[in-house]
């Protein structure tokens, strides 16, 4: 699967998302990464407010060319704490399967990817599950 490359023409990203991206970047790489962001129409991401996923999708690839991947695992950790998330998720068994429910929660227009969750039972005593990711990022 092409990484850094939307599914679908039109599909957007919420602006926490981008804002949780940002929060990542390290202190050697924000103004350059802001400075990319801006060049591809994207200047002040605003929570509640949606942007073209592609245009993101090509900043991160420009920052990942420039720093490495390893940035990029970086501001992957920070979104979690600022995209928009289900509510009600306390269990394991409750938080894999949301993780597709928030992951709709910000992205829209069009085909998006998807998070795909099956418990497959205990062995070993221990309780076994399979995600499968379908997205364009890296």
């Amino acid at each position: 699967m092409a990484q850094f490359e939307s599914f679908a023409p039109g599909v957007e990203v919420a602006g926490e998302v981008i804002q949780a991206y940002i929060a990542g970047f390290p202190l050697e790489a924000q103004e350059l990464g802001l400075k990319i962001l801006k060049t591809r129409g994207i200047d002040g991401p605003q929570p509640g407010y949606f942007y073209p996923l592609q245009a993101l999708l090509d900043s991160m690839k420009e920052l990942s060319d420039v720093f490495g991947p390893a940035i990029l695992y970086r501001i992957g950790e920070r979104i979690a704490f600022t995209a928009k998330l289900p509510r009600k998720m306390e269990l394991l068994e409750s938080c894999l399967p949301a993780i597709d429910t928030a992951y709709h929660m910000n992205h829209r227009g069009g085909e998006i990817g998807h998070y795909s969750y099956k418990y497959v039972g205990i062995d070993c005593s221990l309780h076994r599950a399979k995600m499968v990711c379908c997205k364009p990022y890296p």
